[in-house]
């Protein structure tokens, strides 16, 4: 299942500086466009899913349940951004006519077990998000005390100041994380690297759709998206921290903070 992660976590990047406006907005359109791909590939096969396996055939549902349990289980780590994208995707596909709504109803029950392990982990989740709200508190506080207010505002807008700060250390630790094991052949394809070149993509793409959201004149002109990509490009292919030389290793595991001046 890390394959089919990783491949979907390295099928969007951010385009060349010199892209139209149209290739920029569509940009990071690829996750969402593959994730389609993959899980309406994976419900197709569902109609002929068994509860058991018989005569060496492979329970596909339990395939299934084994991928979705992973995911689940990644999509907290830094490492794997992709995570998310798949679980709302796959919510999609569940809702839809190939999963509760099919006309079979071996599918329909499979379906409904899929979103009873889905709630069931989200809701863990939640509690365990709500046991650590105040570490994560004094890790964004202790995150915006350290911040480079000018590298932020370089990218992001004021409004949106906690979200600069999350991604900030988002990136922050897969640089930091992706220094660490550069000793590898080929560390441009490393899983950080890789995860590093989602977020900044995705970074983009949420800030025009961000922008465009608000109507009327805040829709970004051709010379706007062009200095946004130039902008998260730098951003990208930067080797210093985000937030300033005061945090140089960050641990974004709940809790965790390490902090190297």
């Amino acid at each position: 299942y890390a394959f089919v992660l990783y491949f979907l976590q390295v099928s969007v990047e951010l385009p060349p500086v010199d892209a139209d406006a149209a290739v920029i907005k569509l940009a990071f359109q690829g996750a969402y466009r593959w994730s389609d791909v993959f899980w309406k590939g994976v419900f197709a096969r569902l109609p002929a899913a068994k509860a058991a396996k018989s005569d060496g055939a492979c329970d596909f549902k339990s395939v299934m349940e084994a991928l979705v349990a992973d995911l689940l289980a990644v999509q907290m780590l830094p490492e794997w951004p992709v995570a998310t994208i798949m679980l709302r995707r796959f919510t999609k596909v569940l809702s839809s006519d190939s999963g509760l709504k099919h006309s079979d109803t071996a599918v329909k029950q499979a379906s409904v077990e899929f979103t009873g392990q889905l709630t069931a982990r989200l809701c863990a989740d939640a509690l365990a998000a709500e046991q650590t709200a105040e570490e994560v508190t004094a890790l964004l506080e202790a995150a915006e005390a350290a911040a480079d207010n000018d590298a932020l505002q370089a990218v992001e807008a004021p409004e949106r100041r906690q979200e600069q700060i999350l991604n900030s250390l988002h990136l922050d630790y897969l640089a930091a994380a992706h220094s660490s094991s550069r000793n590898s052949l080929d560390s441009s394809n490393s899983i950080t690297a890789a995860a590093r070149r989602f977020v900044c993509c995705r970074m983009l793409n949420d800030t025009i759709y961000a922008t465009n959201r608000g109507g009327g004149d805040a829709k970004l002109s051709e010379e706007q998206l062009s200095l946004l990509l130039v902008q998260h490009r730098r951003l990208q292919d930067s080797s210093q921290p985000v937030l300033g030389k005061e945090i140089c290793f960050l641990y974004l595991h709940v809790g965790t903070l390490t902090c190297q001046p």
